[in-house]
């Protein structure tokens, strides 16, 4: 046992013994505290900008930090993965004796927020040659360890609060090699290595093939609203011609003032949501019992952000955090408001001017509608597909959660 480990505060301590609160059965030995610089060998890195790569299935890879702060997950499989490589092997010039192996670990020394040390673990290089790239501390263990678990275990809390104290700067956040070398690791042994690494990337492998299954779903609501509103698909029985109205004629709009939460001191236990146009849409709820915008399931409204026009179709009654918005309800039954909302997302631009966007812009804008029996009957196919979206997001967020909980507790 080595004479040094950590009280979990990124302090030195003697003679603490180190066991997580989660373990495979069958493991019960102490974890051992090592020093990260008798573990690990630091490697060269090498300083080549953004605009030297292009993203190539066969290139030499170039690990830049900004990719490991928002692309990577903590494993990286490299294969014949589509990544960022050089243009050009010229800039290969100073850095022949850099190439990466399988197990390296890569962390970007540089974030603008505490995000700086996050790591990536490469997997599978194969016959493809990996560099270190701009802002990152590349290292190599010096024993055997299992695959993947350095990667999980540098970015998970327990590692983790170690740096945070240590970081440097406020616009630019840093994080030093020297930081790095002094930190203190807990390490299991191999085979448990093996267990946890293993475990943790089939959960990262089952959580990237639920969002490629999301982004399928989103791109076929795309493909299907193109087709529905340039009249190309239709369902069957339905063969009236549509006609051109302007939004401002079927939709009605509620200034929202009456309905401003008092306090944003939300309560988890209140009933009453609080929304906001935006992509959070639900800021929290609370207990305020006035006013109270009365919306039920056979009634909805549409949420429209005045200034982004962004919208969120509603069917419950909630209150609203700011006046940048308008309540959009139908002027008369002759119309499905699903249908109408689904038309609308179709014409929806981003605006970079800061001008109110409804009554200038969207209600003057021209829609084409067909009847309303074949309005119902978009409405209802177009909502089942979005409860499939939300189903998904949310069972990608449960696996996330899972994957959070794991990592706080299967580490020291």
């Amino acid at each position: 046992m080595s004479d040094y480990t950590t009280d979990g505060k990124g302090q030195n301590t003697m003679g603490k013994k180190l066991q997580p609160k989660l373990r495979f059965r069958g493991f019960t030995d102490d974890w051992e505290p090592r020093r990260l610089s008798d573990y690990f060998e630091f490697l060269k890195t090498n300083t080549l900008p953004r605009s030297y790569l292009e993203v190539s299935e066969s290139g030499i890879v170039d690990i830049h930090y900004g990719d490991i702060l928002i692309n990577y997950d903590s494993c990286l499989p490299i294969g014949h993965n589509a990544l960022p490589c050089l243009k050009d092997e010229k800039h290969l010039d100073n850095h022949v004796d850099s190439f990466l192996a399988d197990g390296d670990v890569v962390f970007a020394d540089t974030a603008e927020d505490s995000s700086a040390g996050k790591c990536v673990e490469l997997l599978s290089i194969g016959q493809r040659r990996v560099l270190a790239g701009l802002h990152t501390i590349a290292v190599r263990s010096k024993v055997q360890h299992g695959i993947g678990y350095f990667g999980f275990y540098f970015n998970s809390p327990s590692y983790r609060k170690q740096l945070l104290p240590k970081m440097q700067g406020s616009k630019v956040v840093a994080v030093s090699k020297d930081v790095l070398k002094n930190s203190i690791l807990s390490v299991p042994s191999l085979k448990e290595e093996i267990a946890i690494g293993t475990l943790l990337r089939k959960l990262d492998n089952l959580i990237a093939a639920e969002k490629r299954k999301l982004d399928l779903l989103k791109d076929k609501k795309t493909a299907l609203l193109r087709q529905i509103f340039d009249q190309k698909a239709r369902f069957k029985g339905y063969t009236d011609p549509w006609e051109q109205r302007k939004l401002g004629d079927i939709l009605s709009y509620e200034q929202p003032y009456e309905y401003i939460v008092s306090s944003d001191d939300y309560s988890p236990v209140a009933r009453t949501p609080v929304l906001t146009a935006g992509k959070t849409l639900i800021l929290g709820y609370t207990n305020e019992a006035d006013g109270i915008k009365a919306v039920t399931k056979d009634s909805p409204v549409i949420i429209f952000d005045d200034f982004t026009a962004s919208s969120h179709i509603i069917d419950y009654s909630f209150k609203i955090k700011s006046s940048a918005m308008k309540i959009l309800s139908l002027r008369d039954s002759e119309n499905d408001l699903y249908c109408i909302y689904y038309a609308l997302t179709r014409i929806i631009r981003p605006s970079a001017s800061h001008e109110r966007q409804w009554i200038s812009k969207y209600a003057r804008a021209t829609v084409t509608i067909p009847s309303k029996d074949e309005q119902q009957v978009i409405g209802d196919f177009l909502r089942k597909l979005d409860r499939l979206i939300a189903a998904e997001s949310r069972k990608i967020d449960l696996l996330e959660l899972k994957k959070k909980a794991l990592l706080q507790q299967m580490f020291v």
